[in-house]
């Protein structure tokens, strides 16, 4: 399959991040499964406020880490759910085998997870509207506070127009 420019930079940085084991994982069709994991992150962060309706040719540049740390999120919660049907637990007397790699994932997933929503929130929540030359914070539900606070120590008085 023919990808276009952007998209392969996108396929490029995946398969840099990406762990060796998680990319073997993927299979013959590695670039499309890294294409669908960004297309899912790329969606997530078009819905985080304010939103926005980006595409993989359209995105600002400085998102493209974004997509790469947050597909290897999508990765390992996927590969997770496969092993939860693979995983099991076995005693009979004194002989007990387990085999638990979600337990042994989950600390990892969370990490990534907690990592990549702050990255997510933060690129949203650096965008700014500019009116009458006065850089002022996004007044969006749940943003006025932090943004304000953020702001008003850049700015001071930005956080008082609620236009």
């Amino acid at each position: 399959m023919a990808y276009t420019e952007r998209e392969q930079i996108i396929i490029n940085l995946g398969k840099q991040y990406m762990p060796a084991k998680f990319l073997a994982n993927l299979g013959n069709d590695a670039d499309a499964r890294i294409l669908a994991f960004a297309l899912l992150v790329l969606s997530d962060i078009n819905f985080i406020p304010p939103m926005t309706a980006w595409t993989f040719e359209d995105c600002p540049v400085g998102i493209l880490p974004i997509l790469a740390f947050g597909l290897q999120y999508f990765a390992t919660m996927f590969l997770q759910a496969n092993y939860s049907l693979n995983d099991f637990s076995y005693s009979d007397a004194s002989l007990t085998l387990s085999i638990d790699r979600v337990g042994k994932m989950s600390p990892v997933l969370q990490s990534l997870m907690q990592q990549y929503t702050n990255m997510a929130k933060n690129i949203k929540t650096s965008m700014t509207l500019k009116i009458a030359g006065k850089p002022r914070p996004l007044m969006t539900r749940g943003y006025t506070s932090l943004i304000g606070q953020y702001m008003s120590a850049l700015y001071p008085g930005s956080s008082n127009y609620m236009q």
